[in-house]
């Protein structure tokens, strides 16, 4: 039960890092942003189909992901504590 907790606690820490730099590289690229008028004239139909601040996915990747990652740190848990055992 305590490899499972901690893999579950280290999963969250992982998704929370990923998604605080994720906000802070997209803040990073907003305040950075130099915009050319007369560049984005030719990509009007990207500029039409873009989405202001990101993209939207599917809540299940994110479970997906989240309990993914928590099985694979488990298993290295456990592989690691197998290993300092021998």
């Amino acid at each position: 039960m305590k490899i499972i907790i901690q893999s579950l606690l280290i999963s969250f820490v992982l998704h929370v890092v990923y998604f605080t730099g994720s906000i802070i590289y997209g803040y990073f690229l907003t305040k950075t942003h130099d915009p050319d008028i007369a560049a984005s004239y030719e990509n009007v139909y990207f500029l039409q189909n873009e989405v202001a601040f990101g993209y939207v996915g599917s809540p299940l990747f994110i479970i997906f992901s989240f309990f993914g990652m928590a099985a694979l740190v488990g298993l290295f848990i456990k592989f690691y504590k197998y290993q300092i055992s021998k």
